[in-house]
This record gives C-alpha cells, sequence and structure tokens, in this order.
C-alpha cells in the first residue's frame, strides 16, 4: 500500500494537499460556529482538476486554543496573508452565510491590491453585504436566548447543545463569528466584482429571505448566475450533491 501523503502543517489549511492532478484551488469558508470539517466530505468528489481546500479559522477544531477572530478586518487579512503563496496558480472562492461575506471581502481586497482574482466566487446562503441584517442581531443575546435560536437555526450539533459544558466553551466562539456577521457592511458604491459570481439559496431559508440573495446582482459586474434549492440555511448538507455539480461545471469550464 503506497503511504498516505502527508497533511498540510499550515493551521489555515489543515487538509491533505492538492493532488497531482489539481489545477485550481478551491478555497472554501466555512458559516459562523463552523470549521474546515465542514467541507470534508468534498475533498475527493470533484473532478481531479479542482483541489478542494478546505480553510480554518482561528479558534475552533485544530485551532481551538487561539482566540477567534472579532472583526471581518482581522479574519479578512489573516486569511489573505496565509493565502498569499497559494495565489499564483488559477484558483477559486466557496463560502457559505459568513464565509459568502468572507469570500466577498477577499475579492474586493485583492481587487483593491490590483489581482490576481479568483476564477470564480460561490455565495452561499449569504445577505448582500450592503443590505441591512435581515433578522435581530445574535452575537450580543443572552445565553439562554442564543441558545434557544441555535435549536432552532440548525447546523450546531445536537449533542453540542445538550451539553452545558461544551456549550460554554463553544458560546465564545460563536459571539465572535456572529459579531463579525451580523455587524458587517459594505458600501454600495463598492466596486462591481469582474470575476463570474454564483449565488445558492436555500427555498426554506428564514435567515436569509430572498430579497438580501436577490441584491447580490446589484454588487457583480460579471457574470452572474442564482441557484435556488431545497433546504433551509444548512442546505449544503441536503443538497450537497446539486451544489458540487454546479461548483464543478463551473469551474471546468473557467479552466477550459
Amino acid at each position: 500500500m503506497a503511504p498516505r501523503p502527508p497533511r498540510n502543517k499550515d493551521p489555515w489549511f489543515p487538509g491533505l494537499p492538492p493532488g497531482p492532478e489539481a489545477r485550481l484551488a478551491l478555497f472554501c469558508f466555512c458559516h459562523a460556529g463552523g470549521g474546515a470539517s465542514a467541507y470534508r466530505e468534498w475533498v475527493g468528489e470533484l473532478h481531479p482538476a479542482i483541489a478542494v481546500r478546505p480553510v480554518q479559522y482561528p479558534g475552533r477544531e485544530q485551532r481551538f486554543n487561539e482566540p477567534a477572530c472579532q472583526s471581518m478586518d482581522a479574519l479578512a487579512e489573516g486569511v489573505l496573508a496565509a493565502l498569499e503563496p497559494h495565489t499564483g496558480t488559477p484558483f477559486a472562492f466557496f463560502g457559505h452565510s459568513l464565509g459568502g461575506l468572507l469570500a466577498y471581502e477577499l475579492t474586493q481586497r485583492l481587487l483593491a491590491r490590483g489581482g490576481p482574482l479568483p476564477a470564480h466566487v460561490f455565495i452561499s446562503a449569504a445577505r448582500a453585504p450592503h443590505t441591512a441584517l435581515p433578522r435581530e442581531p445574535l452575537y450580543d443575546l443572552p445565553d439562554d436566548e442564543l441558545l434557544a435560536r441555535l435549536r432552532t437555526m440548525g447546523g450546531t450539533p445536537q449533542r453540542v447543545l445538550d451539553e452545558p459544558e461544551l456549550m460554554q466553551l463553544f458560546l465564545p466562539l460563536l459571539r465572535a463569528d456572529f459579531t463579525i456577521a451580523d455587524t458587517y457592511r459594505r458600501p454600495a458604491e463598492d466596486p462591481l466584482l469582474p470575476v463570474p459570481v454564483t449565488t445558492f439559496e436555500g427555498a426554506e431559508d428564514d435567515e436569509v429571505n430572498p430579497e438580501k440573495i436577490a441584491a447580490w446582482s446589484e454588487r457583480v459586474g460579471g457574470r452572474h448566475g442564482h441557484v435556488r434549492l431545497p433546504g433551509d440555511h444548512f442546505f449544503l448538507q441536503t443538497s450537497r450533491d446539486r451544489v458540487l455539480e454546479v461548483v464543478e461545471r463551473e469551474l471546468l469550464g473557467a479552466l477550459g
């Protein structure tokens, strides 16, 4: 049996390094409270030319002992520094919820620096960044109210919700992530993204209403596709195959 390749030692990229056939890296950004493991099942599911690279923010999973970022500025600058050695070859962004806002912020920052830019940006279950939050902010709710909201939202494992000690460890991370997601704004005068963008929406998503998703068309200067799928805010779990089908088609098209 051939030995398994060593895992990447960079804390931002905890997975296996790209395989020899990879021609494009798909950097994946998780939702509030999530980690790189949210994309574990994606690895190996796409064409070998596409390397899935889940990104691990500080404060979770293997990076649990590090302080979580408290602002989009801190998170985006940390990710950009980690990405810099990997942007000399084609790459794309996929972000879900908080991760979708991060993908947009990163692309704006790369645009301001003169590139390089992603070949495609996939934004999933995230409001357009110039629109108001479609619900009450979560980051400053009392613990009991925040826990009640988490139970209705989904996305947090039941075993964590049912363990008070685990939740006490988990709540600071959630509050940090929700602070970023709930307070993030970009001006409507932002440069339009000059790259292809695909947005994904869950048909039963109570967290992000259709108007906030539709407003992404106002932020895109290139080709914009939109996909509406069955499911709630975490439709990535129930409609994963359809999402991967769209992502693969678009990225193989970008590779020619």
